[in-house]
């Protein structure tokens, strides 16, 4: 009986309480990303987040994507 309490107080809050919207993007090879398969994301000093892809290195400035593949000396 306790418990179901404590369940039926938590099920109210959270009806109550209102959700967040998160932001959340999509971006794929149409957008300007080397490659579908992502590896590894990091975040520079400077804000640019580069991606690790199975065919490239891209760096991503929140708009567009610059890539850096085996043409301009990646192995």
């Amino acid at each position: 009986m306790k418990y179901a309490l404590i369940g039926m107080v938590l099920l109210c809050m959270t009806r109550l309480a209102p959700a967040q919207a998160s932001n959340l993007w999509h971006y794929s090879t149409e957008d300007g990303l080397p490659g579908a398969t992502v590896y590894r994301l990091a975040q520079s000093k400077e804000g640019y987040i580069w991606i690790a892809t199975d065919y490239g290195l891209s760096r991503f400035d929140g708009h567009r994507f610059t890539n850096y593949d085996s043409e301009l000396g990646l192995p």
